[in-house]
C-alpha cells in the first residue's frame, strides 16, 4: 500500500517555486557561509519571501553564522524584559551581539525554548 501526504504551502508556494529556480540557475547558497553576515542577510533577502527573520534563521541555523539571532515575538518579549532592550527587532539583534557575543544565535536558541516551554518568564 502506498501513502500519499499531501503538503500545502498556501501563499509561500509561489515564493518556493522562484527560490527553488533562484538557486538552479546558480543563486549559491554556499557562498554565503564566508560572506559577513551583513552581507550574506542582504544577499539572501533577494530571495522572493525571505525577510530578515528567515534570512537569520537560514544564516544560524543552516549556514553556521552563529553571529545570526533571528528575532520573533517570543525573542522580542525576553529581549524586552530580560535585557532592557526596546526597539526595531533589527536593533534587538545588533544589542544581542553586542551584548552576547560572536555566538548569540547560539545563545538565542537557548533564551527561545525557556521563552517557550514557560521556564522563564516573559
Amino acid at each position: 500500500m502506498e501513502l500519499k501526504k499531501r503538503v500545502t504551502c498556501g501563499y509561500r508556494a509561489e515564493n518556493l517555486v522562484e527560490t527553488a529556480r533562484m538557486v538552479c540557475e546558480g543563486f549559491s547558497l554556499d557562498a554565503l557561509r564566508d560572506m559577513p553576515l551583513e552581507k550574506a542577510r542582504n544577499e539572501l533577502t533577494k530571495l522572493k519571501g525571505v525577510g530578515p527573520k528567515v534570512a537569520d534563521c537560514v544564516l544560524l541555523f543552516g549556514l553556521g553564522h552563529t553571529d545570526a539571532f533571528p528575532v520573533d515575538v517570543w525573542v522580542s518579549r525576553l529581549m524586552e524584559k530580560w535585557f532592557c532592550v526596546n526597539g526595531s527587532r533589527a536593533f534587538m539583534a545588533k544589542e544581542a551581539r553586542r551584548l552576547l557575543g560572536p555566538h548569540c544565535g547560539l545563545v538565542q536558541q537557548y533564551l527561545f525554548h525557556c521563552a517557550r516551554t514557560g521556564k522563564m518568564d516573559v
